[in-house]
């Protein structure tokens, strides 16, 4: 029979730290997004090059955004875990009264 431990204040601090992560890193990619199209609205303004640099960045942006929402989603889960395990032992120890 396997054996589970889970410590609900670890998991509840860790879910909690990733979550502030995921916050800090979406603001950091608005703010970088910001530099870019000011940099491309008054600094970098060429017929070629520019046509190719704010596509690569989208993309970049768009590859970050979807690994941010994954540590968004990491951060949940592990919440829910710590959640749910304290909940079971809750109701568990209920049931004995």
């Amino acid at each position: 029979m396997p054996n589970f431990n889970v410590n609900s204040d670890e998991t509840a601090s860790t879910s909690q730290a990733l979550l502030s992560d995921f916050q800090q890193l979406t603001d950091k990619l608005s703010e970088v997004r910001n530099k870019i199209q000011s940099l491309l609205s008054n600094g970098y303004s060429t017929p070629a090059a520019q046509q190719k640099f704010s596509p690569f960045f989208d993309e970049f942006a768009k590859g970050f955004q979807q690994v941010n929402d994954s540590l968004q989603g990491i951060g949940q889960y592990v919440k829910s875990v710590g959640d749910a395990f304290d909940q079971t032992d809750s109701d568990l120890g209920n049931n004995l009264n």
